[in-house]
């Protein structure tokens, strides 16, 4: 670069702002969980289930044991694939 300094627009920098508010969120959502917890499935190839959370893993991950044709399933989704139940 020369020796020159880098410069970024302010609408670059609202928008690695906004994208770390979003982060940030999705992190808060994973650590309302508890196990045991009920909720709901808000995205993916079970939305609309009702289910239990099984495991929480580190990798923002949630285990969740979900009553499917009788049985009860394990499925593992990201915290903003559910909400809590109401």
């Amino acid at each position: 670069m020369d020796g020159k300094i880098a410069q970024i627009s302010t609408e670059k920098i609202a928008e690695l702002r906004s994208l770390e508010r979003e982060i940030n969120a999705k992190r808060s959502n994973r650590l309302s969980f508890q196990v045991g917890d009920r909720v709901l499935v808000s995205e993916g190839a079970f939305t609309g289930m009702r289910a239990t959370v099984h495991m929480l893993s580190d990798s923002e991950r949630v285990q969740l044991l979900l009553d499917f044709l009788g049985q009860k399933s394990r499925v593992t989704l990201t915290a903003d694939q559910i909400r809590a139940a109401a």
